[in-house]
């Protein structure tokens, strides 16, 4: 992938991920942060992607941690900017790295 895509895709992730984080938050507002599981929208670079995941509280918590990590459908990690670091029965937890990384935390 080259530097540009690798740009682009960190941007879409924390696009898609700054989306998840205001519907969580609303959630939270309404159920007073009992919810155990979350359904959010998954984070992956893929354009025409808008699959739904659900997914636990303390996974969402990690992936949170960082600012390069992301929660991705199984099958939608790409393995030249990502790698998966935890999975699930429908996602993956990714962590980004080089350019991708870097676009994703706000360094370029």
């Amino acid at each position: 992938m080259s530097a540009s895509r690798a740009h682009q895709a960190g941007k879409r992730e924390a696009n898609l991920r700054a989306i998840n984080e205001r519907v969580v938050e609303a959630i939270e507002s309404l159920d007073g942060g009992t919810s155990g599981l979350f359904t959010i929208i998954c984070e992956c670079a893929l354009d025409n992607c808008s699959e739904m995941l659900v997914v636990p509280r303390a996974v969402l918590e990690r992936a949170r941690a960082s600012a390069v990590q992301f929660i991705v459908a199984n099958g939608h990690v790409l393995a030249d900017v990502e790698h998966g670091i935890e999975h699930g029965e429908d996602w993956t937890l990714v962590a980004k790295h080089g350019a991708a990384a870097a676009s994703a935390a706000g360094e370029t």
